[in-house]
């Protein structure tokens, strides 16, 4: 890990894109890190993991997931069709679309329906005590 990329994140956090840089670099690291076989529960055994992607997020002060989001949308000139280290554009999100108004309609009446049942057996039990 670089003091560059450490003075980089700290430069990021205000904003959304990181360079292709530190997109390289974080994709080396997550490479690395991510293929190590082993386990971290017992440190005398020979396959312990001493050092992981979490914690190296952490050493460099970005957060896990939002290394992990970025790297989503980074692709490697190696692994890119044009040859380019590429960074792609995140998916917009379709909006929610609202319930018909004939549905709304229908779930209101049936919730008043409800209600006004529940309302007459409470009546009852009322009577009765």
């Amino acid at each position: 890990m670089s003091k560059k990329l450490e003075n980089e994140i700290k430069a990021i956090q205000g904003r959304k894109r990181p360079s292709l840089e530190v997109l390289r670099e974080l994709y080396i690291a997550h490479k690395n890190l991510t293929s190590q076989r082993g386990q971290r529960t017992r440190p005398e055994e020979d396959n312990y993991i001493a050092y992981t992607w979490g914690d190296y997020c952490k050493d460099v002060g970005i957060n896990r997931v939002t290394a992990s989001r970025w790297l989503r949308r980074f692709v490697p000139a190696e692994l890119s069709e044009t040859g380019k280290v590429t960074y792609l554009p995140p998916e917009k999100k379709e909006k929610k679309k609202s319930l018909d108004p004939i549905i709304k309609d229908f779930i209101r009446e049936e919730i008043d329906r409800k209600f006004a049942e529940y309302e007459k057996e409470q009546a009852k039990k009322k009577e009765k005590t």
